[in-house]
């Protein structure tokens, strides 16, 4: 079955400009706009707070920097140049200023997150009973991070709110502290680290085996979908063996809902029910764009690993579709692509009535098939 939902999602991330760009409109005018300038104020002060807690903290620094910049590979040549440690530390205070991570407090909870995760690596054959305590506490401190990232939903100054700006404040003071060979692969990581950390999940780099996958093949898509949810091998290995297991099921479970009609009355005109309820009766991995963000939207969060299952199945076909437009994009700017678009495709269809969500996305979906002549090219 497949149960009604239009609960604006908690962890969801905001619109913001595509990855490529250098900031929003709003960010470079934020001077002349004073409801946006005091979010602009206060994220300011969260980054100054981070690097003040990173400079009174060398071990927290220390061990953030080996998780958060080496194991995401940036900053490698001339590791001991004053230089060098200026990025890592000028990253380490964007990727916890992103996240509204910026007190000791929740720098030493995400310091016992990487202390954990590194226990469970180096300890392969722990006893079984030791192993779930520690992935039971790691999951518990990544949900905390995770709550308090998404504090910045409710972060608002007049019409503007944190959760939809600070994407631009973070890309421009990317492009303030960091050399242009450098941006891109700073801001891709931040982007996943964003994500990670926000949606309360295991934090850790891509293997170059999933960041290469396409949108259009089961596996490929499962492969994807289980590696981009546990990142690291050795850590939450039996979910991420269970989430595998079920990826059939899940590949299949609009194509074999019985129950679609009722799940879209109300939601849809009966005009255009057919439509959608062909665009949606199908595998995941040969739905289009605007038919995986209607079922994001009508797939409550109790079904996580349905829920998981989509969103990545968004990233991979947007990625997809980004390095068709552009052949030469390297695979983790492509899934940093992905991941914002996602996050923005979603949470679009909230903005003006969160009830009336579903039938906005399925609105959408409609028009995306349904073109105005002169405009062909957009058939989805």
């Amino acid at each position: 079955m497949i149960p009604s939902s239009t609960q604006l999602p908690p962890s969801a991330e905001p619109i913001s400009p595509p990855v490529s760009t250098a900031g929003n409109g709003h960010t470079e005018k934020v001077t002349e706009n004073p409801e946006l300038q005091k979010l602009q104020d206060s994220f300011s002060t969260r980054l100054e707070q981070a690097k003040s807690e990173l400079s009174q903290n060398p071990e927290a620094r220390e061990a953030l920097s080996d998780a958060l910049v080496n194991n995401f590979c940036l900053f490698q040549d001339n590791e001991n140049n004053d230089s060098n440690i200026e990025n890592k530390n000028n990253f380490l205070a964007l990727a916890l200023a992103q996240c509204n991570l910026a007190n000791r407090e929740d720098i030493d909870k995400l310091q016992q997150v990487i202390k954990i995760q590194d226990d469970i690596i180096q300890r392969r054959e722990t006893e079984e009973a030791e192993l779930q305590s520690n992935e039971m506490d790691l999951k518990a401190l990544e949900g905390e991070l995770g709550a308090t990232s998404r504090q910045d939903n409710a972060n608002k100054s007049g019409s503007y709110s944190m959760v939809t700006e600070r994407q631009g404040f973070v890309e421009k003071q990317v492009e303030s502290w960091f050399q242009e060979d450098t941006r891109q692969p700073v801001k891709d990581a931040l982007m996943l680290l964003k994500n990670q950390i926000t949606s309360g999940a295991d934090i850790g780099s891509l293997p170059k085996s999933i960041t290469t996958l396409k949108f259009g093949k089961a596996e490929d898509l499962a492969n994807f979908s289980a590696n981009f949810r546990y990142p690291n091998p050795d850590i939450f290995s039996q979910a991420r063996h269970e989430l595998l297991s079920k990826s059939s099921e899940l590949e299949q479970h609009f194509a074999n809902a019985k129950d679609l009609v009722s799940v879209l009355q109300g939601k849809v005109s009966e005009d255009k029910l057919g439509q959608v309820i062909q665009a949606l009766s199908r595998p995941v991995s040969e739905m289009g764009t605007e038919a995986l963000v209607l079922a994001a939207i009508l797939t409550p969060f109790t079904e996580s690993d349905l829920k998981s299952y989509l969103k990545a199945a968004q990233i991979l076909l947007l990625k997809t579709e980004a390095q068709k437009e552009n052949p030469e994009l390297a695979d983790n700017t492509a899934i940093a692509i992905g991941l914002e678009r996602s996050d923005a495709m979603v949470r679009e269809h909230y903005k003006a009535d969160p009830k009336h969500a579903a039938s906005s996305a399925a609105n959408a979906l409609v028009k995306s098939q349904n073109p105005l002549p002169g405009n062909l090219t957009a058939i989805a």
